[in-house]
């Protein structure tokens, strides 16, 4: 479905899911007031199909989950021993070897300093329309 006709499409939920369905139970206890175009047996058989493609769509969306809740494990244990192998090769006792190594992974997972070195006062410029601030005498 195109965007414009998923939200020109009413919706099946909860509340309107019960609403059908007992509308559909007083069509089956009084066929005389459906118009001649609707069935019983077509409102029973589109009832049966919800539901099981309803029953389907849950099994589908707790699957997914588990799938997105594995791959989240697995890429944290991944990472985390990319990790370790940083902190080795980082090490001073492994030489020259992995220095190149060290370089490349530094790039990726190096921090840089988000505040201003302590020695450094911080600078704090007054607002282009503020006035100069007079000192308090």
């Amino acid at each position: 479905m195109s965007p414009e006709e998923r939200k020109a499409t009413q919706k099946l939920g909860g509340k309107t899911h019960g609403f059908a369905k007992k509308a559909f139970e007083i069509a089956a206890q009084n066929p005389g007031i459906l118009p001649a175009s609707v069935s019983v047996d077509e409102l029973r058989n589109t009832e049966r199909l919800y539901e099981s493609l309803d029953a389907i769509k849950l099994a589908i969306d707790q699957l997914q989950k588990q799938v997105d809740d594995t791959a989240m494990h697995v890429g944290g244990e991944a990472y985390a021993t990319a990790r370790s192998i940083y902190a080795c090769a980082k090490n001073g006792f492994v030489g020259a070897r992995l220095k190149t190594a060290d370089d490349e992974l530094g790039k990726r997972f190096g921090r840089k300093n988000r505040a201003p070195a302590a020695s450094e006062p911080p600078t704090v410029m007054p607002p282009p329309s503020a006035p100069p601030a007079m000192p308090n005498s």
